[in-house]
């Protein structure tokens, strides 16, 4: 009796086992598929982004004058909502 007992336990175990994994397959599935929230887009922009940004040390690819005041270019008086 002993003996049947302890397979039962190991396969109730194992069904629970395989019902977790079911279950946090399930969760990562579902995060993939998820909306984003505006939060969470910011933030993987500012890692992403900011990861490549690095600083111009060589000056003769650099800007010469003010920037400010460059002929030609377009820029909004003011940003809408």
């Amino acid at each position: 009796m002993t003996q049947q007992s302890l397979n039962y336990r190991q396969l109730f175990q194992e069904e629970q086992r395989k019902h977790q994994e079911a279950e946090r397959a399930q969760q990562k599935s579902e995060e993939k598929i998820r909306k984003t929230t505006l939060l969470k887009f910011l933030d993987a922009c500012h890692v992403h982004l900011h990861f490549n940004l690095t600083v111009q040390r060589n000056t003769t690819l650099s800007t010469k004058n003010d920037s400010v005041n460059a002929n030609d270019k377009i820029r909004f008086d003011r940003i809408l909502a």
